[in-house]
């Protein structure tokens, strides 16, 4: 809490004393009206501050029993502010949050999903894959791929991962890279070697930020069909 400040005239900060429990709160006008909610004996009291007071005060002192307003000194406080303050924090908050959420369902549904785009000139490796469900449909997804001792891997590290289920349901998958197409067997890695490829080719923080911090990524290893 700040200091004592003698907004009304004729009380020292020195001998002040808290009276706890008196709430105030403006009314407005030219001039701030405080009006306390409790004052033992009197009931409501009415205090006139100057101009630029501040809009929350928390309580009123007096040396003594209060006799005239004259006698009131008011100290500066928030009251309401912080809860006020919060809500305006927490509004803002949902805001952002609401935006980003739009965000990461924009860039993973339509750019990622539906447009697809080749990444090839950014210096990434892509692959097209293509999988296929259970009453026979095929569909193709363009990915990012890389080699880890020899081996071609893709990652599932977004939030849409369809082609991922239907490679597991059916791992014949079609694979093209650079207008090669081959077929491959899709396996699903874990332990030592997830662990030895996920280390080896991690995914940059600002991907995960663009991609709303999606679960825990899952690899695929695409062996040459026998």
């Amino acid at each position: 809490m700040r200091a004592w400040q003698p907004w009304i005239r004729g009380v020292s900060p020195a001998n002040a004393r808290i009276l706890p429990g008196v709430r105030l709160f403006p009314l407005g006008g030219p001039l701030k009206y405080l009006w306390a909610t409790s004052w033992t004996g009197l009931g409501p009291v009415g205090a006139v501050l100057g101009r630029g007071t501040p809009i929350r005060w928390t309580a009123v002192a007096a040396p003594h029993e209060p006799r005239s307003l004259n006698e009131f000194v008011a100290v500066p406080a928030i009251v309401g502010t912080g809860r006020r303050l919060t809500m305006k924090v927490l509004k803002r908050v949902g805001v952002i949050v609401g935006v980003y959420v739009v965000f990461v369902v924009t860039f993973e549904t339509f750019f990622l999903g539906m447009y697809q785009p080749k990444l090839e000139g950014t210096g990434l490796p892509m692959l097209v894959i293509t999988t296929t469900d259970a009453s026979g449909v095929s569909r193709d997804r363009r990915l990012a791929r890389f080699e880890t001792d020899g081996n071609l891997y893709v990652s599932a590290h977004h939030w849409t991962r369809g082609w991922y289920r239907r490679a597991l349901e059916n791992p014949n998958v079609r694979v093209e890279i650079d207008g090669a197409v081959t077929d491959r067997l899709a396996v699903a890695v874990a332990g030592d070697e997830f662990e030895r490829v996920a280390t080896e080719n991690p995914i940059p923080f600002r991907f995960l930020v663009l991609m709303g911090f999606p679960p825990e990524r899952e690899l695929l290893r695409l062996d040459p069909a026998m």
